[in-house]
């Protein structure tokens, strides 16, 4: 069985599982010797005056969150002209969430060159436009049934190779908790099966909402399910709806052609590890219970809420 630890990165699991174990080692010890001390630092890597620190934090809490080891720097954002974000916001709203890129940039292109300010890149009015659909979808109170696929940031180690895990699954809006979901590692999950196995527990005078879903997910999809199924709004998607985290890790909703090496120098950053299949597969299935547990406590939160 994997361990999974809250507050710790995947990639640093099997580190912090060593650590654990010799941290436990010495405490056991009543009164260690300086030799015991410096062969039990050295088993990590560490000079005595680390690991004593190490021991100090781990007596205090004996959490291992607190045994992570030093994070690499992250590299921060720049930061944008307050008067550039306005310019995109007006923009998103004369356009329209569903707007295209295109189209939104094209009208900050000009309300940027008329006030001399440097127009902002496509990614960062990208951002902005899910984050206009995101806060629209998650007011909207209908019952639906999103259909979406993601790639989650966490390397494994498949085959000899750094690949990622890929998930296929039903979004349940306005909630937001994830179902019939299926987890591959390497490629991208196959939504159509998941499509098709949600629609298959339904009976057929169900007056569940129907699944949304791109229209080339509904044309692989086989016959009997199609009257069950809908185009999905531009505002209704993944990316839209869950965004860049999902249960505390990283996920892309577009499977980027360089997003495996991104993966590969993670994994030869310091203390981090690959994971294999079955402890990536844990750690996606963690995320996915985390998020649908904050989902749930979101909604107790609002009905009590309400009820005062």
């Amino acid at each position: 069985m994997t361990i999974i630890f809250d507050g710790v990165d995947p990639v640093r699991l099997k580190s912090v599982l060593e650590r654990k174990r010799v941290l436990e080692a010495y405490c056991a010890i009543e009164k260690p010797t300086g030799r015991q001390t410096s062969d039990h630092a050295a088993s990590l890597g560490m000079q005595q005056s680390q690991f004593y620190n190490l021991v100090r934090a781990w007596k205090l809490r004996s959490s291992p969150s607190d045994i992570i080891g030093a994070q690499p720097p992250k590299q921060r954002k720049p930061r944008i002209d307050q008067r550039v974000v306005d310019i995109i916001g007006q923009a998103i709203n004369n356009e329209g969430p569903e707007a295209s890129i295109g189209s939104v940039s094209k009208e900050v292109k000009k309300s940027c060159a008329k006030q001399q300010l440097a127009m902002p890149s496509r990614n960062t009015i990208q951002e902005r436009i899910m984050k206009a659909r995101s806060v629209r979808q998650n007011d909207d109170p209908r019952p639906r049934n999103i259909a979406f696929q993601a790639r989650f940031e966490i390397p494994v180690n498949h085959r000899g190779e750094i690949k990622a895990p890929h998930i296929a699954g039903i979004l349940q809006m306005p909630i937001g908790t994830i179902t019939h979901f299926q987890i591959l590692i390497g490629a991208p999950a196959d939504i159509i099966r998941v499509v098709e196995d949600f629609l298959a527990t339904m009976d057929a005078g169900d007056d569940s909402p129907p699944v949304l879903a791109s229209g080339k997910v509904i044309a692989q999809t086989r016959n009997e399910f199609r009257p069950r199924l809908r185009i999905r709004p531009k505002d209704c998607t993944g990316s839209a709806l869950i965004g860049r985290v999902l249960g505390g890790q990283s996920i892309l909703h577009l499977n980027h052609p360089k997003a495996d090496e991104k993966l590969e120098r993670k994994v030869r950053a310091g203390l981090n590890n690959a994971l294999s299949p079955t402890e990536a597969i844990t750690a996606v299935e963690d995320a996915i219970a985390k998020h649908n547990a904050a989902t749930q406590r979101a909604l107790s939160d609002q009905s009590a809420s309400e009820a005062t």
